[in-house]
């Protein structure tokens, strides 16, 4: 079967905003982002949460900072990708948490490692294909005010489905 980039990265970003958790920590401020009754123009953005695709969540690694709001950002880098027979056989994605420095503290501990936890977690079992943990870390940024924290899975056995 024949398979392109695009696929690939679609089915990513599906997977993201498709984990209610990781949208949460996105949108909904406060300490208590998981419990909190949200505003009515955080619900919105919950119920909507497609439309965080290029607002917050993007499929490539730099958001511009000069558009960038106080906000919680996802952003990813594709490296490393591989065909055979006209397939994906390997590569590597890294995932970018970008956090404002007055949200990073949780009571679910740090907002970005929640976030991050959660990206193993859905990555751990999603049916694009096999997801491998590589590693984590933190990741220093040009823009003040805010932190990054990176996670990085190598995917192997292709299986997207279109």
């Amino acid at each position: 079967m024949k398979q392109t980039f695009t696929e690939l990265k679609n089915q990513i970003l599906s997977e993201i905003i498709a984990c209610e958790d990781i949208i949460k920590a996105l949108v909904v401020d406060g300490e208590d982002f998981l419990t909190k009754i949200p505003t009515v123009d955080e619900q919105k953005k919950l119920d909507e949460a497609y439309k965080l695709l290029r607002k917050q969540v993007f499929p490539y690694k730099g958001v511009p900072f000069t558009s960038i709001e106080d906000d919680t950002y996802i952003t990813m880098s594709f490296y490393n990708f591989k065909k055979r027979n006209k397939s994906y056989i390997y590569g590597m994605v890294q995932f970018y948490i970008l956090v404002p420095i007055q949200k990073e503290k949780t009571f679910e501990g740090s907002r970005y490692d929640f976030i991050a936890d959660k990206l193993e977690e859905i990555f751990d079992k999603t049916g694009i294909g096999v997801f491998e943990f590589q590693g984590r870390s933190d990741v220093d940024i040009a823009k003040e005010g805010y932190l990054c924290h990176t996670v990085v899975f190598e995917i192997t056995d292709f299986h997207i489905t279109q």
